[in-house]
């Protein structure tokens, strides 16, 4: 599941950042009574979404928010999965800096979730963020697609975007990947007719078959 996130984002002062920690920690609460095993969540942003101001400051504030969470998804027998944002000038927005912050926090019930449509805008690209983070850390992938200049949702693997999803489905491949695989897309219902959408449709759930390695990548 994904935990609930403001916006624009509040986490500038010590009370802003106390009141997040209490909601994100009752959302781990609810996906441990759900049986959800993994809850996605964005970093804090203590400067705003889009700010490179004090990149280590961020980083800091991420490592002791996200360490004392993550004591939290253990007691839930949940996994936090912190995922990468699109913004560029923010500095914990790229799955690098994603990743250095899931390895200092060095906690088994923190990993990463890799969004693709964001990794299209802050690069690495999807791929090679795939090879980055590697199967022990990537647990779940928000998969969408876009032109790589605005987080557009775009369906993926159907000539919509830029995303290069061979290489991606490769690239998954090589690592084993095993986790969750979320559609964070739809098929616009206010672009096409009933009958085109409803082919649409189909034709989304037969390429996120392939990505998730249902069906035979020859026949998709």
């Amino acid at each position: 599941i994904h935990g609930p996130w403001r916006w624009p984002s509040q986490d500038g002062t010590e009370e802003d950042r106390a009141e997040r920690f209490e909601k994100m920690s009752r959302a781990t609460i609810a996906a441990g009574i759900l049986g959800a095993k993994y809850i996605a969540l964005h970093p804090i942003m203590p400067f705003g979404y889009d700010s490179p101001e004090q990149p280590e400051e961020q980083f800091r504030l991420n490592v002791e928010f996200f360490s004392r969470l993550a004591s939290v998804a253990e007691e839930n027998d949940v996994i936090i999965c912190l995922e990468n944002m699109p913004f560029s000038n923010l500095p914990t927005a790229s799955i690098s800096s994603i990743l250095r912050i899931v390895r200092e926090v060095n906690h088994p019930n923190l990993r990463v979730c890799l969004d693709t449509g964001h990794a299209n805008i802050v690069k690495p690209d999807p791929a090679e963020a795939v090879r980055l983070v590697g199967k022990e850390l990537l647990m779940m992938l928000h998969i969408h697609d876009n032109m790589g200049d605005r987080d557009s949702h775009l369906p993926p693997a159907l000539g919509y975007g830029t995303i290069d999803w061979e290489e991606f489905a490769t690239a998954l491949a090589e690592i084993g990947f095993d986790g969750v695989l979320s559609l964070e897309t739809h098929v616009d219902e206010m672009t096409f007719a009933e009958e085109e959408r409803e082919q649409r449709e189909l034709a989304l759930a037969e390429r996120a078959k392939w990505l998730a390695g249902l069906v035979d990548k020859k026949r998709a």
